[in-house]
Protein backbone atom coordinates (compact mmCIF):
# COMPACT_ATOMS: atom_id res chain seq x y z
CA UNK A 1 0.00 0.00 0.00
CA UNK A 2 3.21 2.38 0.34
CA UNK A 3 4.90 4.50 -2.18
CA UNK A 4 8.39 3.88 -3.26
CA UNK A 5 10.89 4.31 -5.95
CA UNK A 6 9.42 2.05 -8.40
CA UNK A 7 5.98 2.73 -7.66
CA UNK A 8 6.94 6.42 -8.51
CA UNK A 9 8.42 5.03 -12.19
CA UNK A 10 5.42 3.47 -12.77
CA UNK A 11 3.35 6.32 -12.86
CA UNK A 12 5.72 8.68 -14.08
CA UNK A 13 6.41 6.74 -17.58
CA UNK A 14 2.79 5.43 -17.79
CA UNK A 15 1.90 9.20 -17.45
CA UNK A 16 4.54 10.33 -20.26
CA UNK A 17 3.52 7.20 -22.25
CA UNK A 18 -0.37 8.61 -22.37
CA UNK A 19 0.71 11.79 -23.09
CA UNK A 20 2.12 11.03 -26.19
CA UNK A 21 -0.52 9.44 -27.66
CA UNK A 22 -0.30 5.61 -26.25
CA UNK A 23 -3.50 3.22 -24.84
CA UNK A 24 -1.81 2.45 -21.39
CA UNK A 25 -3.01 0.63 -18.64
CA UNK A 26 -1.62 0.51 -14.99
CA UNK A 27 -2.18 -2.96 -13.62
CA UNK A 28 -2.47 -3.02 -9.79
CA UNK A 29 -4.03 -4.57 -7.02
CA UNK A 30 -7.12 -2.57 -6.22
CA UNK A 31 -6.73 -0.27 -2.89
CA UNK A 32 -2.91 0.30 -3.25
CA UNK A 33 -1.53 3.52 -3.53
CA UNK A 34 -0.12 3.40 -6.81
CA UNK A 35 -4.33 2.97 -7.68
CA UNK A 36 -5.03 6.50 -6.52
CA UNK A 37 -2.06 7.85 -8.34
CA UNK A 38 -2.77 6.33 -11.74
CA UNK A 39 -6.61 7.50 -11.57
CA UNK A 40 -5.29 11.19 -10.72
CA UNK A 41 -3.60 11.59 -13.55
CA UNK A 42 -6.29 9.88 -15.98
CA UNK A 43 -4.46 6.57 -16.23
CA UNK A 44 -7.19 3.72 -16.64
CA UNK A 45 -6.57 0.97 -14.10
CA UNK A 46 -6.45 -3.03 -15.11
CA UNK A 47 -7.21 -4.58 -11.35
CA UNK A 48 -4.45 -6.82 -10.66
CA UNK A 49 -5.74 -10.04 -9.13
CA UNK A 50 -2.00 -11.83 -8.37
CA UNK A 51 -1.74 -11.77 -4.79
CA UNK A 52 1.78 -13.61 -4.43
CA UNK A 53 4.57 -14.39 -6.81
CA UNK A 54 3.42 -17.53 -7.90
CA UNK A 55 -0.26 -17.31 -7.36
CA UNK A 56 -1.33 -19.82 -10.71
CA UNK A 57 -4.57 -19.90 -9.59
CA UNK A 58 -4.84 -16.02 -11.02
CA UNK A 59 -3.72 -17.18 -14.43
CA UNK A 60 -6.52 -17.94 -16.13
CA UNK A 61 -8.20 -14.19 -15.46
CA UNK A 62 -4.54 -13.12 -17.00
CA UNK A 63 -5.89 -15.07 -19.85
CA UNK A 64 -8.73 -13.58 -19.90
CA UNK A 65 -7.70 -9.77 -19.79
CA UNK A 66 -5.29 -10.27 -22.69
CA UNK A 67 -6.88 -12.40 -25.06
CA UNK A 68 -9.88 -9.35 -24.74
CA UNK A 69 -7.53 -6.43 -24.38
CA UNK A 70 -5.30 -7.99 -27.17
CA UNK A 71 -2.29 -5.90 -25.69
CA UNK A 72 0.83 -4.81 -27.86
CA UNK A 73 2.99 -4.93 -24.92
CA UNK A 74 3.08 -6.24 -21.29
CA UNK A 75 5.91 -4.20 -19.28
CA UNK A 76 6.54 -5.87 -15.88
CA UNK A 77 8.08 -3.91 -12.74
CA UNK A 78 8.54 -5.83 -10.16
CA UNK A 79 6.51 -7.31 -7.09
CA UNK A 80 3.83 -10.35 -6.79
CA UNK A 81 3.32 -9.56 -10.64
CA UNK A 82 6.60 -10.40 -12.13
CA UNK A 83 6.45 -14.43 -12.73
CA UNK A 84 2.80 -15.50 -13.75
CA UNK A 85 0.98 -12.12 -15.50
CA UNK A 86 4.20 -12.32 -17.57
CA UNK A 87 4.65 -16.16 -18.07
CA UNK A 88 0.80 -16.35 -19.26
CA UNK A 89 1.25 -13.29 -21.10
CA UNK A 90 3.85 -14.81 -23.49
CA UNK A 91 1.82 -17.73 -23.90
CA UNK A 92 -1.28 -15.83 -24.71
CA UNK A 93 0.73 -14.21 -27.31
CA UNK A 94 1.36 -11.15 -26.50
CA UNK A 95 4.21 -9.72 -29.10
CA UNK A 96 6.39 -7.97 -26.61
CA UNK A 97 6.91 -8.83 -22.71
CA UNK A 98 9.61 -7.04 -20.76
CA UNK A 99 10.83 -6.33 -17.44
CA UNK A 100 12.25 -3.01 -16.32
CA UNK A 101 14.89 -4.58 -13.18
CA UNK A 102 15.01 -1.79 -10.61
CA UNK A 103 16.71 -4.42 -7.97
CA UNK A 104 21.14 -4.84 -8.09
CA UNK A 105 21.04 -8.10 -6.54
CA UNK A 106 22.03 -11.02 -8.81
CA UNK A 107 19.34 -13.63 -9.80
CA UNK A 108 19.35 -17.35 -8.43
CA UNK A 109 19.05 -20.28 -10.72
CA UNK A 110 15.19 -20.10 -11.14
CA UNK A 111 15.08 -16.52 -11.75
CA UNK A 112 17.67 -16.56 -13.95
CA UNK A 113 15.74 -19.43 -16.12
CA UNK A 114 11.96 -17.40 -15.64
CA UNK A 115 13.65 -14.13 -16.48
CA UNK A 116 16.06 -15.54 -19.13
CA UNK A 117 13.81 -17.44 -20.52
CA UNK A 118 10.46 -18.24 -19.77
CA UNK A 119 8.87 -15.01 -19.09
CA UNK A 120 10.05 -11.83 -21.09
CA UNK A 121 11.54 -11.42 -24.37
CA UNK A 122 13.36 -8.25 -22.86
CA UNK A 123 14.52 -7.15 -19.96
CA UNK A 124 15.55 -3.29 -18.90
CA UNK A 125 18.24 -2.63 -16.42
CA UNK A 126 17.82 0.76 -14.51
CA UNK A 127 21.75 1.51 -14.80
CA UNK A 128 24.72 -0.19 -16.56
CA UNK A 129 25.48 -1.79 -12.81
CA UNK A 130 22.22 -3.07 -12.58
CA UNK A 131 22.92 -4.33 -16.52
CA UNK A 132 26.11 -5.82 -15.67
CA UNK A 133 24.87 -7.63 -12.39
CA UNK A 134 22.10 -9.41 -15.08
CA UNK A 135 24.40 -10.47 -17.38
CA UNK A 136 26.67 -11.96 -14.39
CA UNK A 137 23.94 -13.98 -13.19
CA UNK A 138 23.64 -15.75 -16.82
CA UNK A 139 21.04 -13.51 -18.21
CA UNK A 140 22.11 -13.57 -22.24
CA UNK A 141 23.89 -9.65 -22.87
CA UNK A 142 21.69 -8.96 -25.77
CA UNK A 143 18.44 -9.81 -23.76
CA UNK A 144 19.06 -7.05 -21.41
CA UNK A 145 18.95 -3.27 -22.13
CA UNK A 146 20.17 -0.35 -20.00
CA UNK A 147 17.72 2.50 -19.84
CA UNK A 148 18.32 4.70 -16.78
CA UNK A 149 15.27 5.82 -14.83
CA UNK A 150 14.32 9.02 -15.64
CA UNK A 151 13.65 12.04 -13.61
CA UNK A 152 10.66 14.52 -14.59
CA UNK A 153 12.90 17.78 -15.17
CA UNK A 154 10.37 20.15 -15.24
CA UNK A 155 8.95 19.30 -11.72
CA UNK A 156 12.61 19.57 -10.50
CA UNK A 157 13.28 23.17 -12.35
CA UNK A 158 15.17 25.56 -9.98
CA UNK A 159 13.39 28.27 -8.81
CA UNK A 160 15.10 31.59 -6.74
CA UNK A 161 14.72 31.16 -3.30
CA UNK A 162 12.91 33.65 -1.81
CA UNK A 163 13.41 33.62 2.25
CA UNK A 164 17.32 31.84 2.06
CA UNK A 165 18.35 31.95 5.45
CA UNK A 166 21.18 35.17 6.23
CA UNK A 167 23.84 32.23 6.94
CA UNK A 168 27.15 32.14 5.26
CA UNK A 169 27.36 28.25 6.55
CA UNK A 170 27.34 25.47 4.19
CA UNK A 171 23.84 23.97 3.80
CA UNK A 172 23.96 20.04 3.63
CA UNK A 173 21.17 18.45 2.61
CA UNK A 174 20.12 14.41 2.88
CA UNK A 175 16.46 13.01 1.43
CA UNK A 176 16.00 9.77 2.02
CA UNK A 177 14.30 6.44 4.31
CA UNK A 178 16.04 6.41 7.82
CA UNK A 179 18.05 2.99 7.37
CA UNK A 180 21.33 1.86 7.56
CA UNK A 181 21.88 1.33 4.13
CA UNK A 182 21.45 4.78 3.30
CA UNK A 183 24.37 5.77 5.59
CA UNK A 184 22.94 8.89 7.26
CA UNK A 185 25.40 8.21 10.46
CA UNK A 186 28.43 8.39 8.11
CA UNK A 187 27.13 11.73 7.01
CA UNK A 188 26.80 12.67 10.52
CA UNK A 189 30.46 12.12 11.33
CA UNK A 190 31.88 13.65 8.08
CA UNK A 191 29.24 17.22 9.45
CA UNK A 192 31.07 16.86 12.87
CA UNK A 193 34.18 17.53 10.71
CA UNK A 194 32.70 20.18 8.86
CA UNK A 195 32.10 22.61 11.67
CA UNK A 196 31.29 25.42 8.48
CA UNK A 197 28.25 23.23 7.15
CA UNK A 198 24.42 23.01 8.09
CA UNK A 199 22.67 19.90 7.68
CA UNK A 200 19.38 18.78 7.09
CA UNK A 201 17.88 15.69 6.85
CA UNK A 202 14.61 15.58 4.70
CA UNK A 203 13.06 11.37 5.58
CA UNK A 204 11.84 9.24 8.33
CA UNK A 205 13.00 5.33 9.74
CA UNK A 206 13.43 3.05 12.47
CA UNK A 207 17.01 5.12 12.38
CA UNK A 208 15.62 8.43 13.52
CA UNK A 209 16.24 8.17 16.89
CA UNK A 210 19.65 6.37 16.71
CA UNK A 211 20.79 9.50 13.86
CA UNK A 212 19.58 11.93 16.51
CA UNK A 213 21.45 10.99 19.52
CA UNK A 214 24.38 10.52 17.20
CA UNK A 215 24.39 13.87 16.14
CA UNK A 216 23.91 14.86 20.44
CA UNK A 217 26.79 12.94 21.15
CA UNK A 218 28.95 14.21 18.14
CA UNK A 219 27.86 17.81 19.55
CA UNK A 220 26.36 19.05 16.50
CA UNK A 221 22.62 18.98 17.31
CA UNK A 222 22.72 22.23 17.00
CA UNK A 223 23.56 22.52 13.41
CA UNK A 224 22.05 19.93 12.23
CA UNK A 225 17.98 19.79 11.41
CA UNK A 226 15.42 16.87 10.91
CA UNK A 227 12.91 18.04 8.52
CA UNK A 228 10.92 14.99 8.08
CA UNK A 229 9.04 13.35 5.74
CA UNK A 230 8.55 16.35 2.88
CA UNK A 231 5.47 16.40 0.53
CA UNK A 232 6.97 18.65 -2.02
CA UNK A 233 10.68 17.29 -2.11
CA UNK A 234 11.83 19.47 -4.97
CA UNK A 235 10.79 22.53 -2.78
CA UNK A 236 13.06 20.73 0.21
CA UNK A 237 16.33 20.03 -1.65
CA UNK A 238 16.09 23.80 -3.52
CA UNK A 239 16.65 25.06 -0.19
CA UNK A 240 20.27 23.38 0.12
CA UNK A 241 23.52 24.44 -1.11
CA UNK A 242 24.64 21.15 -1.95
CA UNK A 243 23.41 17.58 -1.61
CA UNK A 244 24.67 14.00 -0.65
CA UNK A 245 23.80 10.67 -0.49
CA UNK A 246 26.12 8.64 1.54
CA UNK A 247 24.60 5.38 0.86
CA UNK A 248 26.55 2.10 2.09
CA UNK A 249 24.94 -0.33 -0.46
CA UNK A 250 24.72 0.07 -4.41
CA UNK A 251 21.40 2.47 -5.26
CA UNK A 252 20.48 0.69 -8.56
CA UNK A 253 19.83 4.26 -10.35
CA UNK A 254 18.91 6.82 -6.85
CA UNK A 255 15.72 9.12 -8.27
CA UNK A 256 16.97 11.84 -5.17
CA UNK A 257 20.41 12.16 -7.00
CA UNK A 258 18.94 13.43 -10.09
CA UNK A 259 16.45 15.19 -8.73
CA UNK A 260 18.97 17.03 -6.84
CA UNK A 261 21.03 17.88 -9.88
CA UNK A 262 17.96 18.91 -11.91
CA UNK A 263 17.55 21.77 -9.55
CA UNK A 264 21.04 22.33 -10.08
CA UNK A 265 22.49 21.07 -7.18
CA UNK A 266 26.13 19.83 -6.58
CA UNK A 267 25.91 16.21 -5.24
CA UNK A 268 28.51 14.14 -3.65
CA UNK A 269 27.66 10.41 -4.04
CA UNK A 270 29.79 7.38 -3.38
CA UNK A 271 31.27 5.10 -5.81
CA UNK A 272 28.86 2.15 -5.35
CA UNK A 273 26.27 0.49 -7.40
CA UNK A 274 24.85 3.14 -10.70
CA UNK A 275 25.59 6.25 -9.22
CA UNK A 276 28.90 6.82 -10.45
CA UNK A 277 27.24 6.54 -13.87
CA UNK A 278 25.13 9.55 -12.86
CA UNK A 279 27.52 12.07 -11.30
CA UNK A 280 30.23 13.36 -13.40
CA UNK A 281 33.67 15.29 -12.22
CA UNK A 282 32.32 18.27 -13.66
CA UNK A 283 28.44 18.22 -11.78
CA UNK A 284 30.07 16.84 -8.33
CA UNK A 285 31.76 14.46 -6.75
CA UNK A 286 32.09 10.36 -5.32
CA UNK A 287 33.59 8.99 -2.32
CA UNK A 288 34.02 5.59 -0.50
CA UNK A 289 31.59 4.01 0.59
CA UNK A 290 31.34 4.02 4.79
CA UNK A 291 33.69 6.78 5.13
CA UNK A 292 32.97 9.50 6.99
CA UNK A 293 36.88 11.52 6.63
CA UNK A 294 36.28 10.86 2.90
CA UNK A 295 33.08 12.39 2.54
CA UNK A 296 33.99 15.09 5.09
CA UNK A 297 37.18 16.20 2.63
CA UNK A 298 34.24 16.34 -0.84
CA UNK A 299 32.03 18.08 1.43
CA UNK A 300 35.05 20.65 2.23
CA UNK A 301 35.82 20.41 -1.47
CA UNK A 302 32.82 21.83 -2.45
CA UNK A 303 32.53 24.33 0.32
CA UNK A 304 35.82 26.12 -0.36
CA UNK A 305 34.31 26.66 -3.96
CA UNK A 306 33.17 30.49 -4.55
CA UNK A 307 29.58 30.41 -4.62
CA UNK A 308 29.88 31.17 -8.61
CA UNK A 309 31.83 28.18 -8.60
CA UNK A 310 28.81 26.05 -6.99
CA UNK A 311 26.78 27.50 -8.91
CA UNK A 312 28.18 26.66 -12.46
CA UNK A 313 29.14 23.03 -10.87
CA UNK A 314 24.80 22.69 -10.39
CA UNK A 315 23.97 24.04 -14.14
CA UNK A 316 26.16 21.59 -15.65
CA UNK A 317 24.34 19.01 -13.44
CA UNK A 318 21.17 20.05 -14.69
CA UNK A 319 22.02 19.79 -18.32
CA UNK A 320 23.68 16.33 -17.64
CA UNK A 321 20.26 15.17 -16.52
CA UNK A 322 18.37 16.84 -19.24
CA UNK A 323 20.35 15.05 -21.77
CA UNK A 324 20.84 11.92 -20.27
CA UNK A 325 18.53 10.88 -17.39
CA UNK A 326 15.12 12.64 -17.93
CA UNK A 327 11.69 11.40 -18.16
CA UNK A 328 11.79 12.32 -22.06
CA UNK A 329 15.06 11.06 -22.42
CA UNK A 330 13.59 7.88 -20.58
CA UNK A 331 10.49 7.54 -22.34
CA UNK A 332 11.87 7.88 -25.79
CA UNK A 333 14.18 5.33 -25.12
CA UNK A 334 11.33 2.98 -24.04
CA UNK A 335 9.61 3.92 -26.85
CA UNK A 336 12.16 2.85 -29.42
CA UNK A 337 12.78 -0.70 -27.53
CA UNK A 338 8.76 -0.81 -27.67
CA UNK A 339 9.13 -0.88 -31.66
CA UNK A 340 12.41 -2.93 -32.13
CA UNK A 341 10.32 -6.01 -30.04
CA UNK A 342 7.49 -5.45 -32.21
CA UNK A 343 9.28 -5.17 -35.36
CA UNK A 344 8.60 -8.54 -37.90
Amino acid sequence: SGWGGIEAHVIALSSELAKRGHDVRVACQPGKFVEAEARKRGLPIAPLTCRKKHDWASARSFADVYRRERFDVVHVHGGADHVVPPFVARRCGVPAVLMTRHSPKPLNAVSRYLYGTVCYHHIIAVAEYVRGVLVASGVAPEKVSTIHHGTDTEAFAPRKMVDKPDDDRLIVGFAGRFVAEKGGDVLLRALAKCPQTVGVFFGDGALKDDWQRLAESLGISDRVRFAGFQENIAAALQSVDIFVLPSVWAEPCAAVVQQAMALEKPVIGTNLGGTPEMISSDTGLLAPAGDPDALAEAIAELAALTPEARAAMGKRGRERIIARFSLSHMASETEALYDRLLSP
